[in-house]
């Protein structure tokens, strides 16, 4: 964008909202979810009020919502003196722990934070036993500190692997679950 701005998601065939699910500034590419239902022939709408370029990617259809609330928790952080930072180009794996032994979870939601990456950059989150996605769901410039809500699918064994394409700290704590 060449303009600072915004952008909603809603469902097509519905009455755009008076809201905005992602703030654009200029010059700066910017990663967020929405959860938006579905409207008229299948469709979702996105409203930019500036020329922008719009990268829609679906994470998941999720046709009954269980999302349960849970006490969050704290799954990695590469801060820790035991961890270490993540190399550029590295697949990380994190257990998603309890919350994805429940036969009626699917998905967790998660808040994952990309910690002062070496360069621009971005982390991909998906289940470990599928093709990384070509998808981001954080952004983030060298030296920034940027998180981002994340509903992620987890394999069979409950883990979730986040790719970085620069060399960065990660953050994920996991806040609800989906079913």
């Amino acid at each position: 964008s060449s303009r600072d701005g915004y952008v909603t998601v809603y469902p097509c065939g519905s009455t755009r909202p008076p809201t905005s699910n992602l703030n654009v500034r200029a010059g700066v590419t910017s990663a967020n979810m929405v959860i938006v239902d579905i409207g008229t022939y299948g469709a979702i709408c996105v409203y930019s009020s500036v020329d922008v370029h719009v990268v829609v990617d679906v994470d998941a259809v999720v046709s009954r919502s269980v999302n349960r609330a849970t006490s969050p928790q704290r799954l990695l952080d590469t801060r820790a003196p035991t961890a270490g930072r993540s190399s550029a180009g590295t697949v990380t794996r994190v257990h998603i722990g309890e919350v994805s032994t429940t036969t009626d979870v699917s998905a967790a939601v998660l808040n994952v934070t990309m910690v002062e990456p070496s360069a621009s950059g971005y982390l991909t989150v998906y289940p470990c036993d599928r093709p990384r996605p070509l998808a981001s769901n954080v952004n983030a410039a060298p030296g920034a500190i940027v998180p981002n809500l994340v509903l992620a699918a987890f394999d069979p064994d409950g883990d979730v692997c986040i790719y970085n394409s620069s060399s960065t700290d990660l953050v994920v704590d996991v806040i609800g679950t989906v079913g």
